[in-house]
């Protein structure tokens, strides 16, 4: 394992998109301190709100499966027609039968468990940016 701080560092633009205030903060606290440029939003609606109002390039969504008025997987296919090239990762808390109900096949899309760690976030991130498909490895 790789201890060095800057590798999973960045400067691209990351939307959160979390119900939960302050795991909402807590994430947006971290990748801004590995120098990402994050847009937090409480919910898809939300984030679509401000995905339309943003200019330039929003490289990742890292959404919440798990959320009222808009899953996280509802998001990710409204993005997939306005903006095909942003990359997704879900979070979630829940066990694989509750997100697989919220239409996130857990097999084929990249998911970070929560409670994550630090260095667990900012690897997720940094893969799913890296990934060719958009995948976390």
């Amino acid at each position: 394992m790789n201890d060095d701080p800057d590798v999973d560092r960045g400067t691209e633009t990351v939307l959160i998109v979390e119900d939960e205030l302050a795991v909402r903060e807590l994430v947006t606290d971290i990748l801004v301190s590995a120098g990402y440029t994050v847009r937090p939003a409480g919910n898809g609606v939300e984030a679509l709100a401000l995905l339309a109002q943003h200019v330039g390039p929003v490289h990742l969504v890292l959404s919440d499966v798990v959320m009222p008025e808009m899953s996280g997987p509802s998001l990710a296919a409204r993005l997939a027609s306005v903006r095909p090239e942003i990359r997704v990762l879900f979070m979630s808390g829940y066990a694989d039968d509750e997100i697989l109900r919220h239409g996130l096949e857990a097999q084929s899309h990249s998911l970070l468990n929560k409670p994550f760690s630090v260095s667990e976030l900012r690897r997720a991130v940094r893969a799913a940016l890296d990934s060719p498909d958009g995948k976390r490895r």
